[in-house]
Formats: C-alpha cells, sequence, structure tokens
C-alpha cells in the first residue's frame, strides 16, 4: 500500500509540474502582450480566454501539489510502519530462540 501511495504520489506532482511549465507559457503569451491590448480586450476575445486558463491553472495547481506531497509522506510512513513492525517481529522471535539455542549449545 505504501508502495503504491509513493507511485501515486511520484506521477501527480510530476504531473502538477508539467502543468506548472504549461502555465508558465500561458503567462509569457498574456504578459508578453502590451497591457494596451489586454485592457481593450474584448469579452469572449482569446487573449480573456488566455487570462482565465492561467488563472484557473494557478489556482488549481499548488492545493494538487500539496494533495500529492501529503499521499507521499502517508506513502513513506506505511512503508516505515511497516519495517518497524517486521524489526519487532523478528524482535520477538529472537528472545523467544535464543534461550533455545543457549540451552542446546552447553
Amino acid at each position: 500500500m505504501g508502495r503504491l501511495l509513493l507511485a501515486v504520489s511520484i506521477m501527480g506532482v510530476m504531473a502538477t509540474f508539467v502543468v506548472g511549465i504549461v502555465r508558465s507559457a500561458l503567462e509569457s503569451r498574456w504578459y508578453g502582450t502590451a497591457k494596451a491590448v489586454r485592457d481593450a480586450a474584448e469579452a469572449g476575445s482569446d487573449l480573456l480566454a488566455w487570462q482565465g486558463a492561467v488563472h484557473t491553472l494557478q489556482s488549481w495547481n499548488l492545493p494538487l501539489t500539496f494533495v500529492f506531497m501529503a499521499t507521499g509522506l502517508v506513502g513513506i510512513a506505511l512503508l516505515l510502519w511497516g519495517i518497524v513492525t517486521t524489526i519487532q517481529r523478528r524482535g520477538d522471535v529472537s528472545a523467544r530462540v535464543f534461550p533455545l539455542l543457549r540451552d542446546h549449545s552447553h
């Protein structure tokens, strides 16, 4: 389960990274246009559609990154929990077996 969460987390963070790159391209087109042209853009124009895309991606990218990072941390916690329980079980077995080995070695 922890490995699956880590894989989902890595894929999600990479996806949000790609969305950030796309957003940068959209922002460069938006801010590359003269301010007078941006201000004079009519409703329904492609330029205002670009602005909407920039602000939509901006508002969704950070929360999604946070969700995927949190998923990764949960995956790491599950993997560490599995390691700790395995060590505890092996310690319990060793505690039971070592006295028997000591008694049989004499």
